[in-house]
């Protein structure tokens, strides 16, 4: 394997501290750069076009859940993109971003991008005898963000420099 480091970094003994740990501090410890490391290997064997050790690789990173929560999403995504497009394993892939998206861990923008690539796929017409693994996918809904107007006028400034802006207060009628 092109990526064999000691396990013993993210033996019992360490996780069990660190898992106790929370997530902001788990950052400094030795098994987050570890996998931080582990998981910049990954996108290096996809440069190389190493697609089946960059899943094995994958698949490692997500048998964890205490180091890197936030990477997660990235995680499956490039999971499901190497298992369909580049090494055709179709149905593999269909899994994979069944479990990314029940995987509680996963970020909504992930989430979305997962069920974005399970549409294409559903709807692809190289897919068709896959549609029936597809049909239970529970669909990603995005809500509609308050929006906020803020009128204002902008200040003259010299130079570079960062937008000043001056709000002007609306008179209340009585």
């Amino acid at each position: 394997r092109a990526l064999c480091l000691p396990v013993c970094i993210v033996g019992m003994c360490v996780c069990r501290h660190e898992e106790d740990l929370p997530v902001f501090l788990r950052c400094f410890t030795a098994g987050w750069a570890y996998i931080r490391v582990r998981s910049r290997g990954v996108e290096i064997l996809q440069r190389l076009k190493l697609y089946e050790e960059a899943v094995e690789e994958l698949r490692s990173l997500l048998a964890q859940s205490v180091y890197c929560p936030d990477s997660r999403g990235r995680w499956w995504d490039r999971l499901a993109l190497n298992l369909q497009q580049h090494l055709k394993r179709t149905e593999e892939a269909i899994d994979c971003i069944k479990a990314g998206l029940s995987d509680p861990l996963v970020r909504t923008g992930h989430q979305l991008s997962l069920y974005q690539r399970a549409v294409r796929l559903r709807e692809s017409p190289s897919c068709r005898k896959f549609r029936l693994l597809l049909r239970d996918i529970p669909a990603v809904e995005v809500k509609d963000v308050p929006h906020v107007t803020i009128r204002g006028r902008m200040c003259p400034q010299s130079g570079m420099g960062k937008s000043v802006f001056l709000m002007q207060e609306e008179e209340e009628e009585e």
